[in-house]
């Protein structure tokens, strides 16, 4: 694509510089496919800074703008289309997939109420320690995805990572609309006692922490209380 981009004097692209890309705009030839260009006034941390690029570097970063805008408006034109209520599935690889309702509603990227996703269960073949598990203290770590159900966080990944788009070409990848939502149940507790005890390490670890201008003997009293009363409530030696 690169190739069809024609380049001369008044070419406009953006080119990183340190944490910005701002906008240049070709000036003039340096020579055979060398060309001078310089940041527009209207980018006030770099504007006037001059650069040198070759056809290929500029026609490169056009294209890729280019893909990208189209993409954009794909995606546009796909949330578009998806009627409120329907039920899509989200790849996040390896066959897990994230079944969502479509929704109207603000995410993290736009506080605009718009059609975007919300998680409602996980279908496929996800990982198990991607899935809710019980710490040793007994606490339960969801896992991120389940969080999000939990939550009702909403969120609007690209269309290309849709199976509904069409668009998911990962190879060996099943139908997700047939398949069961997994269970998202925390296991129980396995061991009550073990549990109390893992909190008690962790209390008296925390107890212990901190900064050294602290009072040490006070750290001590504080881990040891700790110690001290989960032993003597799970029948240890106080």
């Amino acid at each position: 694509m690169a190739g069809k981009i024609k380049v001369g004097k008044g070419t406009r692209f953006r080119s990183p510089i340190a944490d910005g890309n701002p906008m240049f705009v070709v000036t003039r030839a340096r020579g055979r496919g060398v060309w001078e260009a310089v940041v527009v006034a209207n980018e006030p941390d770099f504007a006037g800074t001059v650069k040198v690029f070759t056809d290929r570097e500029i026609a490169a970063t056009l294209a890729m703008e280019a893909f990208w805008e189209q993409n954009a408006d794909d995606g546009a034109s796909f949330y578009a289309g998806l009627a409120v209520g329907a039920v899509v599935h989200y790849h996040d690889g390896f066959n897990q997939w994230v079944r969502c309702e479509v929704v109207v509603g603000p995410t993290v990227h736009d506080a605009k109420p718009h059609k975007c996703l919300k998680p409602i269960a996980l279908v496929g073949a996800w990982r198990p320690y991607t899935l809710p598990r019980r710490c040793a203290d007994g606490t339960v770590d969801l896992g991120y995805h389940a969080k999000t159900i939990a939550e009702g966080r909403l969120f609007e990944p690209n269309y290309t990572n849709i199976y509904e788009s069409g668009e998911v070409r990962d190879v060996g990848l099943k139908d997700p609309r047939g398949l069961p939502a997994i269970d998202l149940t925390p296991p129980p507790v396995g061991d009550f006692v073990k549990a109390a005890l893992w909190k008690a390490v962790q209390g008296a670890q925390a107890a212990l922490g901190g900064p050294t201008t602290d009072d040490p003997r006070a750290k001590l009293e504080a881990a040891l209380g700790i110690i001290q009363a989960t032993l003597a409530a799970a029948g240890g030696s106080p």
